[in-house]
């Protein structure tokens, strides 16, 4: 049983302590909720700051990389980009207040930055500040408000203003009601900008008097750029003019695309300015440090003798450096910390009139190479290993499927393999003595001087280049420290760093990556390594279709990019080979992947690949397998150095369902163990009983929606009058039953494709015309409910607003009252276009509201957060224009995946969301399986389908089917977050059951027919709690 208890609800201002409304963002724990302190006269915009006195500071919250990375991303105070470089709190740091009266919200920045300039004209481009003003509810953008001083500083460090201005000040309101005022200054000598900012009421769409408990969104992107050139002249640092990164809290916001839900939250408080106290700013911790800055306010003035700093509880000696009002503090610890250890740390400083100021959090220590597995090159092998994968299979685009094609997984290889002459780690490589710079079509990226150097193992004549695969293995010199490197590419790539002098690992950290599809376009990422060395990396790419390219290289300190083994232009030396290594037995690969989340292909078994080390070897007879938590017994198979270890569940297994697995092994000499333990999902057997309901639409006439199922479109009428046999007919507007054997006169033979294998009870399912039998031995007969997109116009004749096919059909009600824990299954007929939607879900309440079983999208479409789980509220909220519109009323609906949808938008949608491989006439035949746990013993359980597409494809379902099956097993402890808006609040939670107390103690019972989000009207004070059992 797993348990998470949340804080009682009352109507009081509990509410300003509560987590997240819309579940974990990127902001630093603990800085995502602020309090805006009440001040009884309005502040005077002059930028000297003396109205602001006994404000409190927020300084430098830190924020996760990459962007929706969350909890599993690494904070930084500063996010590099567009080749920008970040020095330390010099180069740009922050202090923020924000105060409020009953007319206006005020915001005070004092931004350190080392050089100014912004001469774009653009109040973002440059040293800069953007707001984002969200609902209280984070789901919803406001206002986008951007503040600058145009000009830069020349070679005396004075500002000169931008002639191209009639203000320097610049004021940009970029959408939402605007009004703001602001007042921007610079003073060269401290190396500080000020910024006084007004917002109204009207500004924050709220309507004064504004009082204390309001609530709002607040993200801020604090740009920095560091250099200028004007009329031939360099001032500042070369190469960094405009928007070079930024710092700023909930500054995603607003970087790489808008985004609410990273917003943090304000509250406006009753609290008025107290007495001013020295602040922290620049807490950071690093491998082997930890620095931190101490800043003087008013007359609070800092103690540098003061200072204590215990990390673990234990004391850190510190030393310390001031500059004008900030002092800066750093310990250097005696050995680093290890990778991806967890630490405490707490804060205290003291002014000189013995005030005591303490702050205390956690940190992860990043991953870093360790000097442990530094090897030694042999010189006289330069470059790198290359092996070329391609197939007839279509890559979506995705990292994990060119992980499986590299496997083997995906088909035959048909590169020429013939010039892959070395042998390493159990295959053959293309031994690249140059660099990584390859081009077959399109753009040519950073480096243009790649015409000659070809794929290896590809025609290279840009007409043969789709569906392929690169693993390239290196060692490469590396200084100390950090090393910015960079991928240019189209399609994606990941580039792994190691664990052991061995770059060939299924579990080595991912460095940096794009997954997905794109043109030419750069990713940069930072390696740390712990000492000077040659260190093992392993990176993959993968071309989808269309033009294909791809660089590897670094970004020198001076934002020059230069290609690795491009020693002559000072490119890092990269060696494929190495004199003397001990290198340990690995895990190739394994199948179902670690990935958090559903994927396109399932598998039926457990397989893992175990690797031979050199000279050290697998002990084939050592190897033991768990799966949550039990001993299995696989087979083994070798086959030169490589060990598959397959184990196949002999019970029902769901796709959604999350597993854990764990791998021991030694070598032969006993002296090598690895014990490895990972989670994964797409584990899936279909054994089932007899369905207690089974819906085969054979006893409705054709062209018809069965009987008491209620269909809806918004379909461009293309011929009028019905024909089931022309699919650009009025029959095919809707959601529509057509006989199987006429499929394939509307979409010839792609809907009767299926892949070999698929198995229901044990026994193949078959999928053809004619037709041979029925469900379940065939996956479809008689009659189907079919969508139809492929070959449709789509604009509308009737001239309604309608562009493309859009189509939903609510079921009649099944009564599940007798069943315990219900089972889904139905025949799923599905191909993927890149701008179709497939959604199916489910309702308890007689339509009212509805609950996911599973969304069809394309990859690519499909957003991720950093740790790889699905970002629902940017895959069904971001702009999608290529799909499916139409106006109800004077509104617009369509143009983002979210409106074909019935379920309410939150986080929680996100494990439903499922790729399908675009124009794959195979992979989306398949029966599918899902747990409908709502449904359970209820009597009124109505389904919804829905089809969203552009002459995309189709969407068809057969055999519907009901089932008692054995509960889900609970593996992981519930998680919830609630949010207020509008005196109601919204409780959301990733699994189990939602039960309400009176009291802490209890007792608690489970609150009736509630489904995640849920929301009630507080009253008094109530306690709730999701329950795993």
């Amino acid at each position: 049983m797993f348990k998470r208890i949340i804080l009682p609800l009352t109507l009081a201002s509990a509410f300003c302590v509560c987590p997240s409304a819309t579940g974990a963002n990127d902001i630093e724990p603990g800085k995502e909720t602020y309090d805006a302190t009440r001040v009884t006269k309005p502040i005077t915009l002059d930028g000297n700051f003396a109205d602001w006195a006994g404000v409190p500071v927020l300084a430098d919250p830190k924020f996760a990389i990459p962007k929706g990375s969350g909890a599993s991303g690494r904070l930084v105070l500063f996010e590099e980009y567009s080749g920008g470089t970040w020095s330390g709190p010099d180069d740009q740091t922050s202090a923020v207040q924000v105060a409020w009266d009953v007319d206006n919200v005020y915001f005070g920045f004092v931004v350190t930055d080392d050089y100014h300039e912004n001469i774009s004209g653009n109040a973002w481009n440059g040293d800069s500040v953007q707001l984002m003003i969200a609902n209280a509810a984070r789901d919803k953008q406001i206002a986008l408000y951007n503040y600058a001083l145009g000009g830069y500083e020349d070679a005396k460090g004075l500002f000169v203003a931008d002639a191209n201005l009639a203000d320097p000040v610049v004021v940009h309101h970029e959408a939402g009601p605007g009004g703001t005022e602001a007042i921007v200054k610079r003073d060269g000598a401290k190396k500080k900008t000020y910024y006084e900012i007004k917002l109204p009421a009207s500004a924050l769409d709220l309507t004064p008097p504004l009082t204390a408990g309001i609530k709002f969104g607040l993200g801020m992107a604090i740009n920095d750029g560091d250099g200028a050139l004007v009329d031939g002249v360099q001032y500042g640092q070369a190469g960094q003019q405009g928007q070079k990164g930024w710092g700023g809290l909930g500054a995603h916001s607003i970087v790489f695309g808008k985004t609410p839900q990273q917003t943090a939250l304000v509250t406006l408080s009753p609290n008025t300015p107290t007495v001013d106290r020295l602040f922290f700013s620049a807490i950071n911790p690093g491998v082997s440090s930890f620095t931190f800055r101490a800043t003087d306010k008013g007359s609070s003035v800092v103690d540098p003798n003061s200072a204590k700093l215990t990390i673990d509880g234990k004391a850190a000696t510190l030393s310390s450096k001031k500059t004008g009002e900030a002092t800066d503090f750093t310990y250097t610890a005696t050995a680093p910390f290890p990778p991806g250890s967890e630490h405490t740390y707490t804060i205290e400083v003291k002014d000189t009139q013995g005030n005591v100021v303490t702050d205390s959090g956690s940190f992860k220590t990043r991953f870093y190479l360790t000097g442990s597995i530094a090897v030694q090159p042999d010189t006289g092998k330069p470059g790198f290993l290359v092996r070329t994968y391609k197939t007839a299979a279509a890559n979506p685009n995705s990292i994990a499927w060119t992980e499986d094609q590299l496997a083997g997984l995906q088909g035959e290889n048909t590169a020429d393999t013939s010039r892959f002459t070395e042998k390493q780690f159990g295959n053959s490589y293309f031994p690249e003595p140059g660099t990584i710079n390859y081009w077959n079509t399109g753009g040519q990226g950073n480096f243009t001087n790649n015409d000659t150097q070809d794929t290896p193992g590809l025609a290279n004549d840009g007409t043969n280049d789709n569906n392929y695969s690169l693993e390239i293995i290196t060692f490469l010199e590396l200084p100390a420290g950090e090393t910015t490197m960079g991928v240019n590419s189209d399609d994606g790539f990941r580039v792994y760093g190691a664990l052991s002098p061995n770059p060939f690992d299924a579990f080595a950290p991912i460095l940096g990556e794009f997954d997905g599809g794109r043109g030419v376009a750069n990713t940069t990422f930072s390696v740390f390594a712990e000492k000077a060395g040659v260190y093992p990396f392993r990176m993959i790419y993968e071309e989808g279709g269309g033009d294909s390219a791809v660089e590897w290289f670094t970004v020198k300190p001076d934002g020059t990019r230069v290609l690795i083994n491009d020693t002559a232009d000072g490119g890092l030396k990269a060696y494929r080979g190495v004199i003397g290594a001990a290198l340990d037995p690995s895990i190739k690969s394994i199948s179902p992947g670690p990935a958090p989340r559903q994927l396109a292909r399932v598998s039926s078994s457990v397989k893992v690949v175990v690797t031979d080390g050199d000279p050290k070897k697998v002990d084939d007879k050592s190897i033991v397998l768990k799966l949550d938590g039990a001993a299995v017994t696989p087979t083994l198979s070798r086959q030169g150095a490589n060990v598959t270890v397959t184990y196949t569940p002999s019970g029902l297994q769901f796709p959604q369902d999350k597993h854990t697995a764990e791998l021991i092994f030694k070598d032969t000499t006993g002296a090598f163990t690895r014990n490895q333990t990972w989670t994964f999902y797409n584990l899936k057997n279909i054994v089932l009983p007899a369905p207690k309901i089974l819906e085969t639409f054979d006893s409705y006439p054709e062209d018809s929606q069965p009987t008491g199922w209620v269909a809806t479109n918004f379909t461009a009428r293309n011929v009028d009058g019905r024909d089931i046999t022309n699919q650009s007919s009025e029959s095919y507007e809707n959601w529509v039953l057509v006989k199987t054997e006429n499929i394939n006169a509307i979409d010839g033979g792609r809907p009767f494709n299926i892949a070999p294998g698929l198995l229901y009870n044990g026994k193949e399912i078959k999928n053809g015309d004619p037709v041979g039998g029925t469900f379940p031995d065939w996956l479809m007969s008689g009659n189907v409910l079919y969508a139809e997109s492929d070959s449709r116009s789509n604009t509308d004749a009737l001239d309604r607003g309608y562009d493309g096919q859009t189509q939903f059909i609510m079921s009649k009600p099944f009564d599940c009252s007798q069943i315990n824990n219900v089972a889904l299954t139905f025949s799923s007929i599905y191909e993927q276009n890149q701008d179709s939607l497939g959604a199916v879900e489910y309702s308890v309440d007689a339509g009212k509201t509805w609950l996911p079983v599973v969304y069809f999208l394309d990859g690519p479409d499909i957003k991720l957060n950093g740790d790889g789980t699905v970002d629902a509220l940017r895959t069904f909220n971001d702009a999608n224009t290529d799909t499916s519109s139409w106006k109800v009323g004077d509104v617009t609906k369509g143009d983002k995946y979210g409106d074909g949808i019935g379920a309410a938008i939150t986080p929680a949608l996100g494990p439903y969301i499922v790729p399908r491989v675009n124009d794959d006439q195979v992979e989306g035949k398949r029966v599918e399986m899902f747990r409908l746990p709502e449904a359970n013993k209820k009597a009124d359980v109505r389904l919804r389908f829905a089809a969203m597409g552009t002459d995309s494809w189709y969407f068809a379902v057969d055999n519907i089917a009901f089932y008692d099956v054995p509960a889900a097993p609970v593996t992981t402890k519930p998680t919830l977050s609630i949010a207020q808006s509008a005196g109601r609040v919204s409780i959301t939670w990733s699994s189990g059951k939602l039960q309400s107390a009176d009291a802490i103690t209890g007792p608690w019972a489970d609150v009736a027919n509630a489904a995640s989000p849920y929301s009630v009207t507080p009253s008094g004070t109530k306690f709730y709690r999701a329950s795993g059992n």
